[in-house]
């Protein structure tokens, strides 16, 4: 069963919580809450001080509160025709661009209750104030780590790169899987637009060899570990024996590129989402072409929890009162039923609030009662799921997988070939706080934190975000088969 939200009633400051236990006590939850996040955030072991070879630059602007800006200036390279031989410069001078780009910082507080029952019976096995740390640190390193995610996802421009030369997201074929070919064209395109090198070295002539990191799902490196250059190369080129890489499964670098395998989990409690280079969830309610108004639910009961918040349209929030951007855009997805069988949805971007998605078609041979039915849907059809010998269905139970997909039924991920200064993560006037309260005459007790930090690109003057790419490519979810067009 899904859960949700606890009820939050008079919390406590953090100079109230310290007033009744030891002023070290609460320094050491803090500090511990951090690093224990970082452990949990894959992009924590990139971040450096501005300016340097790290992907991501930190900036700790402690002035800053919540919806506070902290800017950033660039400067473009100087630019004019400057002079030869005794032509005046005056008046032929170059001259540089400046711009800048903004972080806005925000709250962002998390907590969980538990009764005086509870707390004695955990107990038994430690203490609640470690049982509280150990899983609030998970959850802020995930939160960090999945909006840095959607901020080169959803905030990327003019650096987006499909491969198969593909043009736009619908025409993504279901061959365009991240490969070794296109990790070196993404590499070029970075070089391109100026990307900082994360490291350079040069060879024997003195030419500069730039490098980059590769920053790829599990499901996305699945291919490219498979293919046969991958598994010649480093069968060559490394170690005879158990230790070669082809055995241990070490990842070695390519033309100048490292590769981070980022591992992916389907969470065992309520949000069953993947993440947002590769999202999936699970279908809560049931429904057909005969429900009015279908919808993809999560679960009915819980109407806060963003479960469908990486499944393409939503209007991602990374802070409050942030201006609505909504999205017109169509959107589609496989739904694969515990059977096997399969069908295909379509819904408008704005169609998704994070929570659920209203859909507005359904891939069926008639419109049925709902008036949503279509044959074809997108660029999918029934006669392709039949002539694949797969099942289309289109009454859909629970616990049923959805799989973001294209127009052309090409289930979509991303990778980011990072560079020095890809982005920047802004940390406000409250780092990290613990914060507790009791209620019902403290028999209920709850932990959580609060902090203040925001993420953004890094941009040109032309406002660009080119210290990385954002590669949009084909992915395959292992043990859930589909159609492709």
């Amino acid at each position: 069963m899904a859960g949700t939200f606890n009820s939050l009633a008079n919390a406590q400051t953090l100079a109230e919580v310290l007033s009744s236990a030891p002023n070290a006590k609460g320094q050491f939850w803090s500090r511990k809450l951090e690093l224990g996040s970082r452990n949990n955030d894959n992009f924590a072991m990139f971040e450096g001080a501005a300016g340097s070879n790290s992907p991501f630059w930190v900036k700790r602007d402690l002035s800053k509160g919540a919806g506070d800006k902290v800017t950033f200036t660039v400067m473009s390279d100087v630019a004019g025709p400057g002079v030869r031989g005794e032509q005046e410069l005056t008046g032929n001078t170059s001259k540089p661009r400046f711009s800048t780009y903004s972080c806005v910082v925000d709250f962002f507080r998390d907590a969980f209750e538990l009764t005086k029952k509870e707390e004695k019976f955990l107990a038994a096995g430690g203490s609640i104030e470690q049982a509280a740390t150990d899983a609030l640190e998970k959850k802020l390193g995930r939160t960090k780590q999945y909006d840095m995610m959607m901020v080169l996802i959803l905030q990327a421009s003019g650096n987006v790169y499909r491969p198969g030369g593909a043009s736009s997201r619908d025409t993504i074929a279901v061959g365009n899987t991240l490969s070794l070919n296109d990790s070196v064209t993404a590499k070029t395109a970075a070089q391109r637009l100026g990307a900082r090198q994360v490291d350079v070295s040069k060879n024997k002539h003195g030419s500069p060899v730039k490098s980059y990191i590769m920053f790829a799902s599990d499901i996305a490196m699945k291919d490219m570990s498979q293919s046969t250059a991958w598994q010649t190369a480093v069968r060559d080129g490394g170690d005879r024996g158990d230790s070669n890489p082809l055995f241990t499964g070490r990842l070695v670098d390519w033309n100048g590129i490292g590769f981070f395998e980022h591992i992916t989990v389907d969470p065992d409690w309520d949000d069953v989402l993947s993440d947002p280079l590769c999202p999936k969830m699970t279908l809560g309610q049931a429904f057909s072409t005969a429900t009015s108004g279908p919808a993809l639910i999560q679960n009915a009961s819980n109407l806060r929890n963003l479960y469908t918040q990486w499944m393409g349209g939503y209007d991602y929030q990374w802070y409050e009162g942030q201006t609505a951007a909504p999205d017109s855009s169509k959107y589609y997805a496989w739904i694969v039923a515990p059977s096997g069988s399969i069908g295909f949805v379509r819904w408008t971007g704005t169609g998704n609030n994070g929570n659920r998605i209203a859909l507005d078609g359904i891939l069926a041979a008639s419109a049925g009662s709902g008036g949503l039915g279509t044959d074809p849907l997108g660029s999918m059809t029934l006669a392709a799921i039949s002539a694949a010998s797969k099942t289309a269905i289109t009454t859909f139970p629970v616990d049923s997988w959805i799989i973001p997909a294209n127009a052309r039924g090409v289930p979509i991920g991303y990778s980011f070939l990072l560079g020095a200064g890809a982005a920047v993560r802004a940390y406000g006037s409250t780092a990290l706080n613990h914060i507790e309260q009791k209620r019902d005459y403290g028999f209920v007790k709850g932990f959580g934190y609060e902090t203040i930090f925001g993420q953004a690109p890094c941009q040109r003057t032309d406002g660009k975000t080119h210290n990385y790419v954002l590669i949009e490519h084909a992915i395959d979810h292992p043990g859930l088969e589909i159609v492709t067009i």
